[in-house]
């Protein structure tokens, strides 16, 4: 059997399959606060030692990097891993994969929608973004490309949890909301600005990816009107090609189902 665990801030999903990647079981359990690296370790074996399972599969929202199958840092978590899977395989004798999380969700809608090209933007706490390019992930050199909520849109702009002033995360977020509602503005004021900055990205991708669709979901996306107001600018500025927005059905577990996909992707 397989196990597709998905560990967020607030919540982890935890899925359970069999070998023809039937579903047998789904959970959702909080997050604990991880006060060391070994917490977090005990956490995950908490998790599959009473269970058959010989594939663990590790959806984490941070930087991931495939080359040295570590966790670089999640600001989410607040932790940082050095060769996270050789520290799971010590004590799980199966096979163990790790992988950001929006891109477990890119994996997962590669199978569901079956289309070759296109972005996946989960506007949650932070702004998480996973690329398909002809069919396959891209990674990047060390396994953590693609980080589109990370570059820059305002030079010298505010401060974001990765360390860097100006990324796109810190206008159209959780985080940001958080930041303007703070600063005295009214939701329609933030909800302009989050749609100006999240159009700018998409255009943006657009033009270096020429992908089919952009998938948008996450907490602010289902929450907030922000993709019936990106929907509006997109249609009345227009993009290059014949790129669609389409607005992703809420589905908790997205990351851990994709996780599921990592063995198989990680051949490619």
């Amino acid at each position: 059997m397989k196990v597709g665990i998905d560990i967020g801030g607030t919540e982890t999903k935890v899925v359970l399959c069999d070998d023809e990647l039937n579903v047998l079981e789904k959970n959702v359990l909080k997050t604990p606060h991880f006060q060391s690296e070994a917490d977090f370790l005990s956490f995950i074996f908490s998790l599959v030692k009473s269970k058959n399972v010989d594939t663990l599969n590790l959806s984490l929202a941070g930087f991931v990097n495939q080359k040295r199958g570590g966790l670089e840092f999640s600001p989410n978590l607040n932790l940082k891993i050095s060769d996270l899977v050789g520290k799971l395989r010590r004590k799980f004798s199966g096979k163990v994969f790790i992988e950001n999380d929006v891109n477990c969700a890119a994996l997962y809608l590669l199978k569901e929608y079956g289309i070759g090209n296109f972005v996946v933007l989960m506007v949650g706490t932070g702004l998480g973004s996973g690329v398909v390019c002809n069919g396959k992930l891209i990674r990047g050199g060390d396994g953590f490309g693609t980080e589109a909520g990370h570059m820059n849109y305002v030079e010298d702009g505010v401060l974001c949890g990765c360390g860097r002033r100006g990324c796109y995360e810190g206008y159209c977020s959780g985080i940001a909301f958080k930041r303007l509602k703070e600063s005295g503005l009214d939701e329609d004021k933030i909800e302009k600005i989050m749609a100006e900055a999240l159009f700018h990205l998409i255009y943006n991708l657009t033009s270096l990816l020429n992908p089919e669709v952009f998938f948008l979901g996450g907490g602010v996306i289902w929450n907030l009107s922000l993709f019936e107001r990106v929907l509006d600018v997109f249609l009345k500025r227009g993009v290059l090609f014949s790129t669609k927005l389409e607005k992703l059905k809420e589905n908790k577990f997205i990351s851990a189902l994709g996780s599921i996909f990592l063995e198989e992707s990680l051949k490619c």
